[in-house]
Order: C-alpha cells, then structure tokens, then sequence
C-alpha cells in the first residue's frame, strides 16, 4: 500500500528507516548490522540464539520479528543490557 510507506517515511528518520528496510526484506544486511554493530553490547541475547542468528535465516527472520516490535512499538520483546539510570535531579 503506497500510503504505508510515506507514514513510514514521515515518522522514522534515513537511518532507522534502512534499519526497518533491512529487517522486513534484506536478512543479510540486518544479520550484518547485528554482528557488526553494538547489538549484542546493548541486548541480552543468549549465547545458543546468537550462534543460530548467524546461519539460519529462518531463525533470523523471526528475530527480525521481535526487534521491530521492540524496536517499533516499543514491546518488551528484547531485552537491555545495562539501562541506563533513571536521573532524579534536575540540574
């Protein structure tokens, strides 16, 4: 639907927008902004799904389900490693 993709455009910025693209259409380039970026420093991923990322698509697509639910709609479907702190003062 054409009206879909300019919602998309208008509420993402370029960079979370390639991110989107990646996960719902190109697995090879969302397997690599996982592996090569901060990712797995950011999120608690078990060590057996991290190896299973690597090789299985099918595994990696359902992946790719749960980040952008996380990542869209703000589920709780990942987990942070270390959150940063609450700051309770003001100054």
């Amino acid at each position: 639907m054409p009206g879909n993709s300019l919602r998309i455009k208008n509420i993402l910025n370029d960079r979370q927008r390639k991110m989107f693209y990646a996960a719902c259409y190109n697995l090879d380039s969302f397997r690599q902004f996982i592996f090569k970026s901060t990712f797995f420093q950011r999120f608690k991923i078990d060590d057996g799904l991290r190896i299973r990322l690597q090789t299985n698509d099918i595994e990696l697509m359902a992946f790719a389900g749960r980040w952008l639910h996380f990542f869209l709609i703000g589920e709780n479907t990942l987990h942070i490693q270390n959150p940063a702190p609450v700051r309770r003062d003001f100054n």
